[in-house]
């Protein structure tokens, strides 16, 4: 069975992936070889001695059928929390949504290349390390940036860690061009199978580091969550989950590997609900961050609310003080008009001999500039009706000056001589 030409494809009319359709007479015997080499090596298939399974093609093309159809489901809720990711990275510039959509992008390379069978190709295993490590630093970064401030030692720590990752990428990246005709993927007697493929050493290295940081992370997001932070209960629930699915898909993995379970559980079972489970950890990722921007939006309004209640009392608190000082000019005003209103004679006609006078003295303020003076001297009455110049509490203060300066022009001059009045008025 050779993955590099098209001698065999991987959906045909008697083919579906490692499935095949036999014929078999009815009432006769049918005996069934079952005997598959590789090209290239398959590292795990190779050792397995039981590989196949009896079903009617019935059941096989419903199986696929509904195999196809979860990828589809999870291809189509990645990319749309992708685009969505791009969406609100841009509107936003939260690197909160930048490294969540880094996540979903390699979450989304990964998916692709563990569906390389269903699509129709052969991955590449040291590509697949690469990706791992690749998914891992972005989801340090995510959960960095999601629960900053972090402890400095912390950021040391998953610096380090991140820092680690890219040297495993350039080491597998390195190797992968030994894919497929080099001696590690020919050779099992030089290289055999190693526990969990690449042994337990290389899996120490690669996955436990990040995998107590993440621990440590939940830690921190369980504190946030007891302090009233909502959002951290979606970090949690995103963060124990991989774990969960992880230790399922390898648990199931095991007892396939031992001959307890068969061979149809990994694609039936534990893969699909794997997948299921790893779904609804991007998704516990976004309501976080959503929830987290809604909980900064209400905590704006709610902000802006108290500062508007503690600008309208400063504002209530002015206005009162103005109320009060107005209340006190307008007194003072008052008083003044009260004054003024004191030094205007009052004219009687038959005192100052008037056959007919009518007079109306109606400021436009409270006291205003325009005033009135009379004085009776012998036979002869005066009356002066005067405007002076400026209005309110200047005119008025112009109004005792000139009504005082009258006084004295009419006491000391004879008031039969009007034009002597006003000469001896402009002289002073």
């Amino acid at each position: 069975m050779s993955f590099n030409d098209g001698s065999c494809s991987f959906l045909g009319v008697d083919r579906i992936q490692f499935d095949y359709r036999i014929n078999m007479p009815v009432n006769g015997i049918t005996e069934i070889y079952s005997f598959f080499r590789f090209k290239p090596l398959h590292r795990t298939l190779s050792t397995r001695h039981e590989i196949f399974r009896i079903e009617s093609w019935d059941n096989i093309q419903k199986q696929a059928f509904f195999r196809s159809l979860r990828q589809v489901f999870f291809y189509a809720i990645l990319i749309y929390l992708f685009l969505n990711g791009i969406s609100s990275t841009v509107v936003t510039r939260d690197p909160n949504y930048f490294w969540f959509t880094a996540l979903i992008s390699t979450l989304i390379i990964s998916a692709v290349y563990l569906s390389g069978y269903t699509l129709g190709f052969r991955g590449n295993p040291h590509v697949g390390q690469l990706i791992f490590s690749g998914i891992l630093i972005t989801i340090i970064q995510f959960f960095k940036s999601f629960l900053q401030p972090i402890p400095v030692i912390l950021n040391r720590i998953s610096i380090w860690i991140v820092f680690s990752h890219l040297l495993i990428i350039l080491y597998y990246f390195y190797r992968s061009f030994e894919f497929p005709d080099g001696e590690y993927f020919t050779n099992l007697g030089s290289h055999p199978i190693q526990p969990l493929r690449i042994g337990y050493f290389w899996v120490l290295i690669q996955f436990l580091p990040t995998i107590l940081l993440l621990f440590y992370f939940v830690f921190l997001s369980f504190h946030s969550w007891r302090k009233g932070d909502q959002a951290s209960g979606y970090v949690i629930f995103s963060l124990t989950v991989p774990v969960v699915s992880l230790g399922l898909v390898v648990g199931m993995i095991s007892l396939v590997n031992n001959g307890h379970l068969g061979l149809e559980m990994i694609n039936l079972v534990a893969l699909p609900l794997g997948g299921i489970l790893l779904v609804l950890c991007p998704i516990a990722i976004n309501l976080a961050l959503e929830l987290r921007i809604k909980t900064f939006k209400d905590d704006a309004v709610n902000k802006l609310k108290v500062l508007n209640l503690e600008l309208d009392g400063r504002v209530k608190e002015r206005t009162a003080e103005l109320e009060k000082a107005n209340n006190l000019i307008t007194d003072s005003i008052q008083s003044a008009s009260a004054i003024q209103s004191a030094i205007l004679p009052s004219i009687q006609i038959s005192k100052y001999k008037f056959s007919e006078l009518v007079y109306i003295w109606e400021p436009r303020d409270i006291v205003g500039g325009d005033f009135y003076w009379a004085q009776q001297q012998k036979d002869w009455t005066a009356l002066v009706v005067a405007d002076c110049t400026g209005h309110g509490i200047p005119g008025a203060f112009m109004t005792l000056i000139f009504s005082t300066i009258l006084d004295r022009i009419g006491s000391l001059n004879d008031l039969s001589q009007p034009d002597h009045l006003l000469d001896q008025l402009v002289s002073y």
